[in-house]
């Protein structure tokens, strides 16, 4: 499994993330969101 499919579930399970396991992740950095590719 490649690392961006590992963060990219990470990031849509967030919601059900114990409070601890997200300030664990935003420690190191963690993306919540994803910048939007232009198309143009």
């Amino acid at each position: 499994m490649k690392l961006g499919m590992v963060s990219d579930n990470i990031r849509k399970r967030a919601d059900k993330l114990p409070a601890e396991r997200r300030a664990e992740l935003d420690a190191l950095g963690t993306r919540w969101t994803t910048a939007k590719r232009s198309t143009t």
